[in-house]
């Protein structure tokens, strides 16, 4: 479910995942869903730089910063509350969730303007104990213009790790663990190839679009700021 605030001269995006299982994640436990986080601590912003491909000038910031609320203020019980902000879209928040406990790390994506299409691939996603696992989820009509809002589609997942890769990062040369992923559902396949590094998430997110076409997310900085406790203030503020 998504729910839409409008204040003025702000658009604030809550994203709800009621119709989204991911039956084989292991969430956080409700009491208290950061004090496992070793990467995503309330206070922290990690900054992405979005580039397309066929458009490199095009390159959006997206700024991820965890918040710190009460329980009841969250989107998600079980997960660690984030805002996403763009740098194309200074009214923009969009508020939602991610995992990371010793088990697993998953993140939603921003599926906000452009992004939108992202609802439709395999979310960022590492389980520790394993190089392959699968699962699913099921999304509403409303995520696709062409398709009626009561529809109900099914994505199906498969992730497995491939290989360990160095690459260069504005944090030196990293070895990453690389996850190839594939969603599939009646719409089609889309795949994500993601790059892990214990110390600093995701690195790289590489997003196949199209016949060798890429969107990719590539982390460019981690910084840490007082707690955020009121998500507005991501947008008063700024990063």
């Amino acid at each position: 479910m998504k729910k839409l605030l409008t204040l003025p001269a702000l658009l604030l995006y809550s994203l709800l995942s009621s119709a989204q299982t991911y039956p084989n994640l292991l969430q956080d436990k409700a009491k208290n869903t950061d004090e496992d986080n070793l990467i995503f601590k309330p206070g922290t912003q990690i900054y992405y730089h979005c580039v397309f491909a066929q458009k490199p000038e095009d390159t959006i910031i997206v700024t991820l910063s965890v918040l710190s609320l009460k329980k009841r203020e969250k989107t998600e019980k079980k997960q660690t509350e984030i805002g996403f902000t763009f740098s194309n879209a200074l009214n923009r928040l969009e508020q939602t969730g991610i995992v990371e406990n010793e088990t697993n790390l998953w993140i939603h994506p921003p599926r906000t303007g452009i992004f939108k299409i992202l609802e439709l691939y395999p979310y960022p996603y590492l389980k520790h104990s394993t190089d392959y696992w699968q699962d699913m989820m099921i999304i509403g009509g409303h995520w696709i213009d062409s398709i009626d809002n009561k529809e109900k589609i099914r994505l199906d997942f498969q992730y497995e790790n491939t290989e360990s890769k160095s690459i260069e990062t504005p944090f030196g040369e990293l070895t990453c663990t690389v996850t190839e992923s594939q969603s599939t559902s009646s719409l089609g396949t889309y795949r994500l190839t993601s790059y892990y590094h214990p110390s600093y998430g995701f690195v790289r997110l590489r997003y196949h679009v199209a016949q060798n076409t890429t969107v990719d997310f590539w982390l460019t900085e981690i910084k840490s700021i007082e707690p955020i406790k009121n998500p507005i203030d991501l947008l008063i503020k700024g990063p």
